[in-house]
């Protein structure tokens, strides 16, 4: 029997906005199973505090999450804070793998690659945020299309029946890395492309839901402009 799934990215400007509770609520909202995080902050010396990956997990009941540092500065005698990704789950988080992108001038950005144990099977979440710089982006946009491409087949032995590619791509161009990833990748969003940042008035499409070994049924860019500066972006999957 084929099963759904729907998938989201969103990047939450550390909840500075409106506070976790308002991210929250799009989140809930929306019905999503598995979503993607960007700008979450641990401790972090801005934005709510404490664990904001824990408080969404609590506050979407989403019961499953890992947090994601790109960002740790220490604190003599305090915890130290951190800032970077967070994925949360409907569905047991089996396994996490966190690797550096390459890096020139921008802060640290690193690229993640969780499985889901969702009620079809294993699927495989890969999730970053990438650079705003040019001059580092196009170096880890290639990356995250080698990594892609050097990935097992979905379905194959030992290989997640399905995978998903999500995050703030800070890409709004097809450039070569981009347009080879999605030749790979369903992209439900495309060919309508509806812009995703800013929140208030968007003007390019940067947040991104990819997907391999699965079906896309639909994608819809949420209209929520107050709680982040980027709108999140939910897809539904058949598998």
């Amino acid at each position: 029997m084929p099963h759904q799934l729907r998938m989201m990215t969103y990047n939450i400007r550390l909840g500075i906005q409106q506070g976790l509770w308002a991210i929250s609520k799009v989140i809930e909202q929306a019905g999503a199973d598995v979503v993607a995080l960007q700008e979450v902050g641990h401790h972090w010396k801005m934005g709510p505090a404490g664990d904001s990956a824990a408080r969404l997990s609590a506050l979407t009941g989403l019961e499953h999450h890992v947090f994601i540092p790109a960002i740790i500065e220490e604190r003599p005698g305090q915890e130290p804070a951190r800032y970077g990704q967070a994925i949360l789950s409907r569905w047991p988080i089996l396994e996490v793998a966190i690797d550096p992108l390459p890096q020139l001038r921008d802060e640290p950005r690193r690229l993640a690659r969780a499985l889901i144990e969702s009620p079809a099977g294993p699927v495989e979440v890969w999730c970053t945020h990438l650079s705003y710089l040019v001059d580092d982006r196009p170096q880890q946009g290639e990356v995250l299309r080698e990594r892609i491409c050097a990935a097992p087949i979905c379905g194959a032995d030992d290989a997640p029946i399905a995978r998903f590619v999500m995050g703030d791509f800070n890409e709004p161009e097809r450039t070569e890395w981009l347009q080879a990833l999605v030749e790979i990748c369903e992209d439900p969003g495309a060919p309508e492309a509806v812009e995703t940042f800013p929140a208030h008035q968007p003007d390019r499409r940067i947040d991104f839901v990819l997907g391999q070994g699965a079906r896309a049924l639909a994608h819809r860019v949420l209209e929520n402009a107050e709680a982040s500066d980027h709108l999140g972006v939910l897809t539904l999957w058949e598998l």
